[in-house]
């Protein structure tokens, strides 16, 4: 394996192995991708296009890796959380209003922790439960490594957090 952090996508759609009634399934394929299948009754495409577009700039600068261990297998990701909370990451529903026009995803990230905020109205409550379950699962037992210390290394000026929004202009959020 090249690259432990290649590729994730969200899929809207179930693959034909999985029971209809599953709203979240995640799967990993070893050299590859991880893709998390999102049940199509229960979130709108604007939100996945968004997820999928934020969640290819995690992966892709090494923000978040894969952590394949010696006993990583196949199925790996169905199990049932183990408790490690090694990290947090978490979708919640927002508000609509507090959203810019045409945002449907906002990722809050610190040093292991992601909440994902989800714009209401473009997914349901039901999804979000069984995504964190599958969260717990991915960040809270180490699947995947949140690697922001390495990125705030790589800046010239020193570590230290990036401008979240100019000075006085206010973060709606």
């Amino acid at each position: 394996m090249s690259d432990p952090y290649q590729s994730v996508i969200y899929i809207l759609g179930m693959p034909d192995h999985v029971p209809p009634e599953t709203l979240v399934h995640a799967e990993e394929h070893p050299d590859a991708l991880a893709a998390v299948y999102l049940n199509p009754l229960e979130i709108r495409s604007p939100a996945v296009w968004d997820h999928n577009w934020l969640t290819r700039h995690h992966v892709g600068h090494a923000l978040w890796r894969q952590n394949w261990t010696p006993d990583a297998h196949e199925g790996r990701m169905q199990e049932p959380p183990e408790g490690y909370g090694i990290a947090a990451s978490r979708w919640e529903i927002v508000p609509a209003h507090k959203f810019p026009t045409d945002v449907y995803v906002i990722p809050l990230e610190h040093d292991g922790c992601c909440v994902w905020h989800m714009r209401a109205g473009y997914v349901t409550q039901t999804l979000v439960d069984s995504m964190n379950v599958v969260l717990e699962r991915i960040a809270g037992d180490a699947l995947w490594l949140q690697r922001w210390y390495e990125y705030r290394d790589r800046f010239a000026d020193g570590p230290g957090a990036p401008a979240i929004s100019p000075s006085g202009a206010p973060l709606l959020v």
